[in-house]
């Protein structure tokens, strides 16, 4: 049998034998139900994987010394964190958005912080208030800048 210039068997080689694709036929889009489902608060019906939450910096303290978020409010995506007043306010700087799997807190009634995957913050000032009450907690999630969810809307 021939061999591939990687020295296999030329049909054991997925490089040089590329396997065709299989076809997926794209299914419709799942929604998720509008009533209240324990412990999740959906603000819309989409098909959301992950989850945003907004806090203070100092709401996150507190929700890390108890290990949990008890009753969050779920946002399913940047484009809904209206926030309303709290985006508006002088205080916006001081939010954090928690990002989590939908699947890691679905079902639940309060959020277990070690399903956070990624702590988003608006400036490195922030980042690094956030950083140091990571490292006295349980929590490993990356910790990120990014100034444009923390910016009020133009209205």
């Amino acid at each position: 049998m021939p061999e591939c210039i990687h020295g296999l068997e030329l049909a054991s080689c997925d490089i040089c034998s590329p396997k065709p694709k299989p076809v997926v036929e794209p299914s419709a889009p799942r929604r998720v139900p509008t009533t209240k489902a324990p412990g999740v608060r959906v603000l819309k019906a989409k098909s959301p994987s992950r989850l945003h939450v907004v806090l203070y910096i100092e709401e996150l303290a507190d929700a890390l010394a108890d290990g949990e978020l008890v009753d969050p409010i779920y946002y399913h995506g940047p484009e809904e964190l209206a926030w309303g007043e709290r985006r508006r306010s002088k205080r916006a700087l001081e939010q954090v958005v928690l990002v989590v799997p939908y699947e890691a807190v679905r079902g639940l009634d309060a959020m277990p912080l070690s399903a956070v995957q990624l702590v988003a913050v608006a400036n490195t000032v922030s980042q690094e208030r956030v950083r140091e009450l990571l490292a006295m907690s349980d929590v490993v999630a990356k910790v990120a800048v990014h100034p444009p969810w923390f910016t009020p809307p133009v209205d």
